[in-house]
């Protein structure tokens, strides 16, 4: 998991971004789920859902503060669950 307090092109100092990933050596990592501040709102994209669903990308979410996306993220081991769905959906290198 990363926490970002101020991602990359961040226009005010309270945005920020909480991914959950696989990293990997040599190549890009794997997203599996991302809450973030940009494009004006917060949001969470759910990379784990298969293309073209409603809710994969850009989906609004009620999470003001970084910490509350780590406590959305790991309540209840819900990011397990999600990198499950990622390997059904899309297979995992």
């Amino acid at each position: 998991m990363a926490i970002r307090r101020i991602p990359g092109g961040a226009e005010y100092p309270d945005e920020f971004a909480v991914n959950v990933y696989i990293p990997r050596e040599n190549a890009d990592n794997i997203d599996i789920v991302r809450v973030d501040t940009a494009h004006g709102e917060t949001h969470v994209d759910r990379f784990y859902l298969p293309e073209g669903h409603d809710r994969r990308k850009h989906d609004p979410i009620e999470i003001n503060r970084p910490e509350e996306a780590v406590a959305y993220f790991t309540e209840g081991g819900r990011w397990r669950n999600w990198v499950d769905r990622f390997e059904s959906n899309h297979g995992l290198p």
